[in-house]
Order: C-alpha cells, then structure tokens, then sequence
C-alpha cells in the first residue's frame, strides 16, 4: 500500500470523501501506530487536531511528541511556571483527543540543532516505531518549527523501516509558506473536538486568533477557493481572494465568445463552444455560485464518450477558469524575464510546469535567452553579443515511474532549467 493510501485507510472512521476507501479497509483493521511530532504545546493540535482525533477514535494508537513545554510561551510568566501552565493544557488536550502526550527535553526560545537533539529525536522516534508519522511543514517562519521537522526529517531518514512521512501547517500560510495540501481529511464529525482541544491551551489565547489563523485551515485549500471539482464549495478560485473578479463573475458576466476563447485557450477543450452556450443558457436561469452545480452541467453537456478517458469531465473548465481568474500565464510571462534578469552569471533557473500552457511559455522564453539574434555565419561574435543563457536539460525532463509512482503529482510536470553565462538581456 502506498502511503497515501496507508493514510486514507488509518483514517477511514467517518472521513475521506474524496476516496472510496472500502477495498483497503481490510488492511486497516489492526491497530496502527501514529505519531505526531510538534514545537510547542497547542501546534499538533491546531494543524492535525481533527486527524489526530479521527485516528484515535477508529481505534489507533497516537502519541504526541512535543519538542518544547511552551516555556517562553506566556508573556510576563517564568520559564517554570510557564512549562507548568502549558504542560497542564497539553494534557488536557491528549485527554480530548486520545493521544499520548511525550516532551523531548527543549526550552522553547533557545531550542537548537546537535547531536544530542538528533539523537533523542531518533530514539524517540524509532522506539515508537510508528506506522504513521507528522510534523510541521519545514518552511515555517517559526524557527522551532524549522527544528522540529528537520529533527524528525533526520530520523525518519535513518530508520530501516521508514513509516509514511506528512506534514502539516500551523496558522494557515502566516507562519508556513508554499503549503499545498496533497491529501484532504474530513473532521467533520470531530470538529467541535478539535476544537475543545485547542482552546485547552487557554493561555494562548486561541479563541481569538482560531477563526482567521487556525480554523482555515479545517477546510482543504481547493474546497476552500472552489478550486476542486471533487466536493461542492463557493466558485472563487482566486489565489488572493481580497481581489479581483471570481470564477463565478466569470461564468456568469462573461459573453459566449469569451467564455468559449478561454475554455478553449487555457482549459484546451475540445467541447469549448457546447460548454460556454450551456453555460450561458444556465445562468439565465440562476447565476452559478457553487461549483457541484457547474460539475452537473459539464456532465450533462460533454459526450459520454469523452468522460470515459482523460479524467474529471471538469478538469479543463476548472483550469481555464483558475487560469483567467488569476492571469497566471500572464504573471508567467512577466515573473520569467524578471527571474533571468536577477541571475548573477552563474546563477541558475529551473522552471517545472504543470501543464503544456506553462511550459510552452517556459520553452520560449528560454530560447529567446539562449539564442544569438546575429547572423550564424559570423565567423567570430564578440562576448557582448552571446546570449546571456545556456540551455541545461536537453528539451523538458519528466518524472521518473518511481518518481510517479511516489507522487502521482509529478506525472504532468515538464522541468527546464538554464544557466546564465553572460551579463545582459537577450541579444
């Protein structure tokens, strides 16, 4: 079993309903070992409470290993008597939610990196013998964080049997950065759980950061901006959603032509024109707004034929709307010539692209750098006039099957890569 899988069938008790999980049920009916690391008491609670509660409830073993006691969590208080307070919540949250709760020696404010730390982190880690293993997303803000999943990194590293590795995020993007979901967990029947466990850390304060901080993070990330086809959600699709117009403006202002120009150009859709005149016959009828109701009409619109193959029948609709929504070929078009003119010569680009749209964007701006505008015949070309970047993939690479076979995502990626090796913009 994969580890995607292995997680979708651990947490199968009342979750998941992006995934029929009854075939591997069967092989989640003996207990399975679950761990989750965190900095502080309330991390753990906030970024997978509602997991850590599912897992326990079907019957899982879970323990919590903090790497801190929150000593420099409460402002005005000693070090003690905040380790105290903080340890005390901790416990009343592993009550709520079933877990064991372990601290691994750290003083929060001066944790730090050695060799002792490694190796009470893989003591700890490998004695657990997890099947299941979180921490924290590595490219936190948080510096304890940092810590903590690098510490846990080194040791799943070092373990013969390795458990399936997740991580997960804390304070919805303010402290962690570049954070896509790849699996998406339904809690909720534990929500009102999750959230008694996090409002134990009473000396955070966290009622009151929850609903903006903590609680976005208890929808997944393409529900939340009606990116995903997979479960009914508001048709918004904008990656700053304090601007800018919405797929549902969209759908619902846009004229034939133009709704059939950007299916066809960014979602390359051979049904462009039938889709875009359903679309305008429904919303004469009442403006979309939720994207199930969008799913239901290309299912209806497209020929049965074509949704046997190719994936989701909303696949390219929902790419070409996100695409418009956000102009993300057009900051593609600005962000590379910017990237190519910030390299130091030596310096390196690497574009992966997921989808042709961006890589033929990529493959040409690229040869527009690496290309001499003089005549080929010239028999010497002064360096002034060499094109400022060399080519170092040979067309675009692709992910290796065992590559793939990890990461089903990476089968659409097409990487480029090039090296300046001249000041200058293209000659």
């Amino acid at each position: 079993m994969d580890r995607r899988s292995y997680l979708r069938a651990a947490a199968s008790f009342g979750a998941l309903p992006l995934w029929q999980w009854t075939a591997l049920q069967e092989e989640s009916k003996n207990s399975l070992k679950v761990l989750v690391t965190g900095a502080h008491p309330d991390d753990p609670e906030t970024g997978c409470g509602g997991l850590i509660a599912l897992l326990s409830k079907a019957g899982h073993d879970v323990t919590v290993g903090y790497l801190t006691r929150g000593e420099a969590g409460i402002e005005g208080t000693s070090h003690e008597e905040a380790a105290r307070i903080r340890t005390a919540e901790a416990e009343t949250a592993s009550y709520l939610l079933g877990f064991k709760p372990h601290f691994l020696g750290q003083i929060d404010g001066s944790a730090g990196i050695n060799a002792e730390a490694y190796e009470t982190f893989y003591s700890f880690i490998s004695g657990q013998s997890p099947d299941l293993l979180l921490t924290h997303w590595p490219m936190d803000s948080h510096r304890d964080h940092r810590i903590c999943s690098i510490l846990t990194y080194d040791a799943w590293l070092r373990m013969s049997e390795k458990p399936a590795l997740y991580y997960y995020e804390v304070m919805s993007g303010i402290q962690t950065h570049n954070f896509n979901p790849t699996d998406y967990v339904d809690i909720t029947t534990v929500v009102e759980l999750k959230h008694q466990a996090c409002f134990a850390h009473k000396s955070q304060f966290i009622e009151k950061s929850y609903p903006n901080d903590h609680g976005r993070m208890e929808v997944f990330r393409g529900m939340e901006g009606g990116f995903a086809y997979a479960e009914d959600a508001p048709l918004d699709m904008r990656m700053d959603n304090s601007s800018g117009i919405t797929a549902a403006e969209v759908l619902n202002t846009y004229s034939f032509a133009d709704l059939a120009r950007i299916l066809k150009q960014y979602g390359e859709e051979r049904f462009a024109r039938p889709i875009a005149r359903a679309i305008v016959k429904e919303r004469d009828r009442e403006p979309f707004s939720n994207s199930a109701r969008l799913v239901e009409l290309l299912r209806s619109t497209l020929p049965a034929a074509s949704q046997r193959t190719g994936g989701h029948p909303a696949k390219r609709t929902f790419q070409a709307l996100r695409i418009e929504v956000n102009d993300e070929l057009g900051v593609l078009e600005r962000a590379l010539p910017a990237a190519i003119d910030a390299l130091a010569v030596g310096g390196r680009i690497v574009v992966e692209s997921y989808h042709s749209l961006e890589d033929r964007i990529t493959k040409r701006t690229l040869a527009e750098y690496t290309t001499s505008k003089l005549p080929p015949d010239l028999p010497v070309t002064a360096s002034k006039h060499q094109p400022p970047l060399r080519l170092l993939t040979r067309g675009a690479e692709q992910a290796s099957v065992a590559e793939v076979d990890e990461n089903s995502r990476s089968a659409s990626v097409r990487l480029r890569a090039a090296q300046r090796v001249t000041e200058g913009k293209a000659a």
